[in-house]
């Protein structure tokens, strides 16, 4: 696996520059990354800490898949 590098974009303005060396989730994240992520600010959401991964955002909030 090669680093991979990306950078944040608002508007038209870079804002962070995030690189990602060699590791086990690096597919997971560069997928992620590579799909046009929606940021949400959960933190008065009320969801718990600790991995959220699948997860469900329906619009409005964060919610545990059933």
């Amino acid at each position: 696996m090669e680093t991979k590098r990306f950078a944040f974009i608002a508007g038209n303005e870079v804002f962070m520059q995030f690189t990602l060396g060699p590791s086990q989730n690096q597919e997971m994240f560069t997928a992620g990354l590579q799909s046009n992520p929606i940021v949400v600010d959960i933190t008065d959401m009320g969801i718990p800490e600790g991995p959220l991964t699948g997860w469900i955002w329906d619009g409005n909030t964060i919610r545990k898949p059933e």
